[in-house]
């Protein structure tokens, strides 16, 4: 699904399509001084996620708007969140 939607056109006045969902966020490092990676829990699922150009960690429960992508590395490929934007949503 996710390479079904890299490969759709999107642009001015027809944006790529954004998610939103609550996490918890179980790990969280800054790589290379610029973009925070996460490693987050919904629902009893994992996701791997980044936000790139982001140099603050989060709060550990997080409402988060992101997109999807794909990340290529070491010759393995997954499936991760791009985050956009994310907010503290402790109860």
């Amino acid at each position: 699904m996710v390479k079904e939607m890299e490969s759709a056109i999107w642009g001015q006045g027809f944006p790529a399509p954004s998610f939103d969902a609550k996490v918890t966020v179980l790990e969280q490092r800054i790589l290379k001084d610029k973009h925070l990676k996460l490693k987050l829990s919904k629902g009893g699922e994992m996701f791997d996620a980044i936000w790139f150009f982001q140099n603050k960690l989060i709060s550990s429960q997080s409402r988060l708007v992101y997109s999807l992508g794909i990340n290529e590395y070491n010759g393995r490929t997954t499936v991760q969140m791009l985050v956009k934007h994310a907010e503290d949503c402790q109860v």
